[in-house]
């Protein structure tokens, strides 16, 4: 799945049904990329908060890695500032694992049709949270082949707690550095937001983790210097 060299060639030949394949996958992140947004909108309303347009990041596996989204008004308080931070992930976290489940039981005990994404099954493994509601869910016959046809709800669950998670390190103006702003202030914020950058770097060289340094190089563009302050504890 995304756009591979095999995938461009195969639109460039006319296959279009490559196309209505990912056409699931695709559109389901962007729902779980939408409900992070309005769960963001939302509660800033609430607050009496003003949120800008946003930036979506682009990725050529999953179409985007997040969204930018800029403050245009002061937070009253840091609970407020904290409630709109959380709020987004706290929603894009709860879409992804609802779809991560449920696109595991329609993958272990539904019908498997030709047009379900192969994954190798040591993707199931790429973390232990995901690993552990795997094996819980799937029977152990399943899990023992190379590769897995998998329902796409399952990507887009897998992709949207990616997503997500990224989106919660605690970096400048990601929501993971807004949250560490709100609980413990903007010098506190950008002493871990320096650290944390440092490691994502070293743990992007020494483990060839393209995705690290990608989202490293976007933080530090983008979003490295922390918010303005709330205009209260």
């Amino acid at each position: 799945f995304g756009f591979t060299p095999q995938f461009l060639k195969d639109l460039a030949d006319g296959k279009v049904e490559q196309v209505v394949h990912t056409l699931p996958v695709s559109l389901g992140i962007l729902a779980v990329m939408f409900g992070h947004e309005i769960g963001h909108r939302v509660v800033a309303a609430l607050r009496g908060i003003k949120l800008d347009l946003p930036f979506f990041i682009p990725s050529l596996q999953t179409g985007t890695y997040g969204s930018i989204t800029p403050l245009k008004s002061f937070p009253k308080s840091r609970s407020d500032f904290f409630d709109v931070a959380i709020a987004g992930p706290a929603v894009g976290l709860s879409m992804s694992m609802a779809a991560f489940i449920v696109g595991l039981m329609m993958t272990g005990y539904g019908e498997i049709t030709e047009w379900y994404p192969q994954i190798p099954t040591s993707l199931l493994n790429s973390s232990m949270f995901i690993g552990a509601v795997s094996k819980f869910i799937l029977p152990a016959s399943v899990l023992n082949a190379s590769t897995l046809a998998v329902h796409p709800l399952t990507i887009v669950g897998c992709s949207g707690l990616l997503i997500n998670a990224i989106n919660l390190i605690p970096v400048g103006r990601l929501d993971g550095g807004r949250i560490v702003q709100a609980l413990y202030g903007r010098i506190a914020a950008g002493r871990i937001s320096s650290i944390t950058l440092f490691l994502q770097v070293l743990g992007a060289i020494l483990g060839n983790s393209p995705l690290l340094l990608y989202w490293g190089l976007i933080a530090v563009l983008f979003q490295s210097r922390p918010d303005i302050p709330s205009q209260v504890v």
